[in-house]
């Protein structure tokens, strides 16, 4: 080293950080000046700090200018409170830290029930990874800046089918030279899953829905029956039925039952189909009456709910014991009145679908309203198999972020959802013919497959 003794000194003092952070400078500096001294590495030590919502517990090193920095292995666990106060764990990672940033090995696990296992570049996803879907859906291969870049491996656990290959921002290139976007695919896959009459290769390995689960309870346990139901596995919409025994209330059973305690639904949350079918007719704004209730019930934690009637109102009715067609959801879905994703809240929630319902103040992150390319209808079956290409030939980015957003906004407007019908049902009846009941009554115009069955009665 021939650089003068009064030009290095400055540089030894302000360059502490650069002797901690590059063990050959340091030596070299060692080596050739031996009577100076160099500040000693920082001491790396075990701390629990908390800021907002975001707790940490693992290794720290005080940073140059005397704040506390993650550097090593820790605990990053990211909370966020509801309107109600109440604190509601977003999501969680484990694994390193370098300068205060998530880099090197970890397992993040994301509020929608993701989970990515493998490694991390400065909070990307970077490297070699896992990433789960909450279906069961994988990728098993490379990453670059948070997209399927790279050799890797996509098991759709919808299809039951893999493709392997070499990746270019989440599509690869089948055999005949086009594109296909993985995560497009994937994501209409799971929308078409929702619909009333989903594609049987979309509902498991036998084609056949899984039969609703019947519990039953008294009239003062059902709200919280039906938010286990809801935020708890398998995360299914409940359906409430009264049975013959069920006490009359304010309003007809099983509906009073749902209108106690803090999250119960008002009439400004909830909607009945026959008057929504009744307002679609006479060509009205009926998209306002689901905007409105769902707004409202955000803002106060109350239940939305979607009320179907004991009498068909006039309606054209082949079968009495049938709900009329034009009560089934299928006719009023869409993203800015009532999504699709309410019937899959986890996924509703975690990649900011209240942000379309929410005033502009209380929105949770700055993003879109709604997802852009998202389509508003089911796919055919055979649109989803077939590859997505770019109009020129090259691959696009996918229109919806990879994975959902990994902080948890300031304040987390949950949504709790229900299904209630008026018809009651004969006492005694056993789980299957609760749920020939509902299939016959309501199996035309509710997804079954994502929905929970609530039988309320006084005993």
């Amino acid at each position: 080293v021939s650089t003068p003794l009064p030009q290095l000194e400055p540089t030894l003092k302000a360059g502490a950080v650069w002797a901690r952070a590059s063990p050959c400078f340091s030596r070299q500096l060692l080596g050739a000046f031996p009577p100076f001294p160099i500040m000693a590495p920082a001491v790396q030590e075990r701390r629990c700090l908390r800021t907002g919502g975001q707790i940490y517990y693992g290794d720290v090193v005080e940073s140059a200018g005397g704040c506390l920095e993650r550097q090593g292995l820790g605990l990053q666990v990211f909370t966020a409170r509801t309107v109600l106060g109440e604190q509601v764990v977003w999501g969680r990672y484990q694994g390193t830290f370098q300068k205060d940033m998530l880099t090197g090995q970890g397992i993040q696990r994301w509020y929608d029930g993701s989970v990515f296992e493998g490694n991390f570049l400065n909070g990307c996803l970077h490297g070699h990874g896992i990433f789960t879907w909450p279906e069961g859906s994988t990728y098993d291969g490379m990453w670059e800046q948070g997209e399927m870049t790279g050799q890797g491996s996509f098991f759709s656990k919808f299809e039951g089918k893999s493709m392997s290959g070499v990746f270019h921002r989440n599509c690869i290139r089948t055999h005949d030279g086009t594109w296909v976007d993985v995560l497009r695919c994937r994501e209409e896959q799971r929308r078409a899953r929702l619909r009333i009459d989903p594609p049987l290769s979309l509902l498991g390995a036998d084609g056949s829905r899984p039969p609703p689960p019947v519990l039953r309870c008294r009239p003062e346990e059902l709200i919280a029956r039906a938010a286990t139901m809801l935020f708890e596995p398998p995360f299914l919409v409940p359906l409430v039925l009264a049975a013959a025994d069920c006490p009359e209330g304010p309003s007809p059973a099983p509906l009073w039952c749902l209108e106690a305690g803090d999250h119960g639904c008002i009439p400004l949350t909830s909607v009945h189909l026959a008057y929504a079918a009744s307002e679609k007719r006479r060509r009205r704004d009926y998209a306002a009456l689901f905007r409105k209730a769902i707004q409202e019930a955000l803002l106060t934690c109350r239940t939305f709910c979607l009320v179907f009637g004991d009498d068909p109102g006039g309606e054209d009715v082949k079968n009495p014991d049938e709900a009329p067609n034009s009560w089934s959801v299928s006719e009023f879905f869409d993203d800015t009145s009532l999504p699709l994703d309410t019937f899959d809240l986890r996924h509703f929630h975690g990649f900011g679908g209240q942000n379309r319902f929410l005033p502009d103040d209380k929105r949770g992150w700055h993003c879109p309203i709604a997802e852009p390319g998202t389509p508003a209808h089911a796919p055919s079956p055979a649109a989803l198999s077939e590859p997505a290409a770019t109009p020129t030939g090259e691959t696009a980015a996918s229109p919806q972020p990879t994975v959902p957003p990994l902080l948890a906004p300031a304040t987390l407007y949950l949504l709790h959802f229900a299904l209630v019908s008026l018809r009651r049902i004969a006492g005694g009846l056993n789980d299957d013919a609760v749920r020939e009941h509902v299939r016959i009554r309501l199996g035309g115009c509710i997804p079954l497959q994502r929905v929970g069955v609530i039988v309320v009665s006084a005993t």
